[in-house]
């Protein structure tokens, strides 16, 4: 590593507190504009013609497999949250997995929205079929 490096890097001021969540969604536009449409992030398309909008939690992954469209979230709070996907492809189910795409347990669905809890700091791996 020897050399001259440049590098570009965005300071936020957090007076009186931090909130996890709006750092996160900063984080994402300062560094990129992604084609999903969620709290932390502001892409390009309209949320009603985005693939996927996602509240309460961040978007860490998108994928598909045989069996359906894996979603991966995490909450980066100090708290539990309630977490809501719309998908803007049909589905008839959606499931809570386990890494290796093993069916662990159903979760709530309206349309095409996915409600799940998710604790504090946690991780929760969706499968939409």
């Amino acid at each position: 590593m020897i050399g001259t490096w440049t590098l570009d890097y965005a300071v936020q001021p957090a007076a009186g507190g931090f909130d996890r969540r709006a750092a996160y969604r900063d984080a994402e536009i300062y560094q990129y504009q992604p084609a999903v449409v969620s709290e932390f992030a502001s892409g390009t398309l309209a949320p009603r013609q985005s693939f996927c909008e996602v509240e309460g939690a961040v978007l860490s992954m998108v994928g598909t497999t045989e069996s359906g469209t894996v979603l991966r979230v995490f909450n980066v709070t100090d708290s539990d949250a309630q977490c809501t996907i719309t998908l803007g492809v049909p589905f008839s189910a959606a499931h809570i997995v386990d890494l290796a795409g093993n069916i662990l347990a159903p979760l709530e669905t309206l349309e095409n929205t996915i409600s799940l809890d998710i604790g504090r700091h946690k991780i929760a791996t969706i499968l939409a079929q």
